[in-house]
């Protein structure tokens, strides 16, 4: 059962009390550039994964979408987001002395376990 305020009421049979706790969205992708990055919407949030690679060394790097990135993706659409995404990459944010704008914006590990859910669930509609 859910409460107004969007929490989920447990009932507790045992003490006979209910618990309040906030239970995870579900995160979805909304589009992809095969190999490349993942736009996916969590919570009313869009998040754009992007798939880095420099020389021996690869890594995705997950950002949240801000007012100006999502006024240009309102305009430009899926080209818009590989651009986005082109740029994250070239710019190198993980590097020590980069100067990437994208630099501390990285989002990865705090929302790991969903986007890889969100990509498995994907899948699945997809077969």
């Amino acid at each position: 059962m859910e409460s107004s305020d969007g929490l989920k009421v447990l009932k507790v049979s045992q003490k006979g009390y209910t618990e309040r706790r906030k239970e995870p969205l579900p995160m979805k992708v909304i589009d992809h550039e095969d190999q490349s990055w993942f736009l996916f919407e969590h919570d009313g949030t869009l998040l754009l994964d992007v798939n880095c690679s420099h020389s021996f060394v690869g890594y995705t790097y997950l950002i949240a979408l801000n007012d100006d990135e999502l006024a240009a993706y309102e305009k430009g659409g899926h080209e818009y987001l590989s651009a986005l995404a082109h740029d994250v990459h070239y710019t190198a944010p993980i590097v020590e002395d980069s100067q990437s704008p994208f630099r501390g914006r990285d989002l990865s590990r705090q929302y790991s376990e969903l986007t890889m859910e969100a990509v498995r669930q994907w899948r699945a509609e997809l077969s």
